[in-house]
């Protein structure tokens, strides 16, 4: 992996999806499938088997759980809605949502760009309108790629399309959060693909940092200035030099590469396991 390039190496880390397939090969599975590697039967089972309640049919919210986070970190999923429930939000998501179009993007070239930008807004306008069949208003995104890929293709439409983090903060921004003193580091990310690939989403990632500093009892240490695709190491070292024992991470592609590095040398945390955890002393 190239050590030095965080777009190269975050392109590189693509190809473990596509075993070996053409781009047409891909879109044909999304077309068929709606899903860039898994057919959509076992996406049903992997989330009931987390314990996430068949759709309703109609509801404010809908939930994008993208092709990948319920087969790689299907637990961010049960813990995504372990919120929206604690907090009564009303959501539904989609047994029929399409592919983003984001593993296309990473492997293409500027030639290529119009034919799959293209691709990727249909495949979200579908997911638009299967949305607002079910009366929902926003479509809230649980991988930080799909918010990015959507944001862009529909800029102009930024509150429809929201991160699922920022539909969790909208609730915690209204409460007084308290935790026993405790210091964590916090990895926010430096989303160098992301800002270049997709320079007109607008994602707010310093809001999420900013809102956790309000906790009583909470002393965030950052551990910033590296990309997760090629220094997650150095980044786990930084923590460890200073004297950090946890990390807690918004974004579920640097969550898995610090989780991967960390090993048994420090915890790494998501951000919807570290508020499940602080809501549940504040009960």
């Amino acid at each position: 992996m190239n050590k030095k390039n965080p777009i190269s190496a975050w392109k590189q880390s693509i190809q473990g999806l596509v075993c070996g397939r053409t781009i047409t090969e891909q879109t044909d599975t999304i077309r068929e499938n709606g899903n860039h590697g898994m057919v959509s039967a076992l996406r049903a089972g992997v989330l009931a088997a987390h314990g996430i309640s068949a759709p309703k049919e109609q509801a404010e919210n809908c939930l994008i759980f993208g092709c990948y986070r319920p087969f790689t970190t299907p637990f961010l999923l049960r813990d995504y809605t372990a919120l929206l429930d604690l907090f009564r939000l009303d959501y539904t998501y989609l047994n029929d949502e399409k592919c983003c179009g984001l593993p296309l993007v990473a492997q293409t070239g500027e030639e290529e760009s119009d034919y799959i930008g293209k691709l990727c807004e249909d495949f979200t306008s579908h997911n638009i309108a299967r949305s607002k069949e079910k009366g929902a208003n926003k479509l809230v995104y649980c991988c930080a790629g799909c918010a990015y890929s959507a944001r862009e293709r529909f800029n102009h439409d930024h509150e429809s399309h929201l991160f699922i983090l920022d539909l969790i903060f909208n609730e915690i921004k209204k409460m007084n959060l308290k935790c026993k003193p405790a210091v964590m580091g916090y990895f926010g990310g430096c989303h160098t693909y992301f800002k270049k690939t997709f320079p007109n989403s607008g994602m707010n990632w310093a809001s999420y940092r900013s809102e956790l500093s309000r906790i009583e009892g909470l002393e965030l240490v950052d551990v910033k200035g590296m990309c997760c695709k090629t220094s997650a190491g150095k980044i786990i070292e930084r923590a460890e030099i200073e004297g950090l024992e946890e990390v807690i991470c918004p974004c579920n592609f640097c969550y898995v590469s610090l989780k991967q590095a960390a090993g048994d040398r420090l915890k790494i945390t998501s951000m919807p396991e570290f508020l499940l955890r602080i809501l549940k002393e504040e009960s």
